[in-house]
């Protein structure tokens, strides 16, 4: 059985490539089919989305590794 910690540990994020910008134009439709293939692919793309719909800050620094 997987715990939190696991599921946390098992995902690779690129941190260079959470940039909070997501371009809006290349989702043709707000669907389901087309929100799983072009945003939920990928951490980094779900963060950029969210920050692009404004629902997510980037804008805010861990106090402890900046």
């Amino acid at each position: 059985m997987a715990t939190a910690s696991s599921v946390v540990n098992s995902v690779d994020v690129g941190l260079d490539k959470l940039t909070g910008e997501f371009d809006i134009s290349s989702v043709v439709a707000f669907n389901l089919i087309n929100l799983g293939r072009l945003v939920v692919n990928s951490s980094e793309n779900v963060f950029n989305f969210c920050c692009e719909l404004k629902l997510l800050s980037n804008k805010h620094s861990c106090p402890g590794c900046r």
